[in-house]
């Protein structure tokens, strides 16, 4: 697994890699994951921890809609973070 993004803001560790599996979106409280934690990410995902596979208009969507909803929260500590999460994340998307 190559990490392409990693962005540590809200609690949260929001990264984009590369993966055997195509190409991915991941959000974890851990700071490292293997390709073991990779799999449980992918069939169990929660809230805080879980990650998935898609093409790059399918991660773009989650990244936006998900991490991306909390630009317009109303507290702007929040939103400058999820403002600079989403940027990057998009950034590694578009250039994977």
């Amino acid at each position: 697994m190559e990490i392409l993004a990693l962005v540590e803001a809200m609690g949260t560790n929001y990264m984009i890699a590369r993966t055997s599996r195509g190409l991915a979106y991941i959000w974890t409280w851990r700071s490292e994951i293997d390709d073991d934690d990779l799999d449980a990410m992918l069939a169990r995902p929660t809230a805080e921890h879980g990650a998935m596979v898609g093409p790059k208009e399918k991660l773009i969507w989650e990244v936006e809609n998900c991490v991306g909803s909390y630009r317009w929260c109303g507290d702007p500590a929040l939103e400058e973070a999820a403002e600079e999460v989403v940027e990057t994340l998009l950034d590694a998307i578009r250039e994977a």
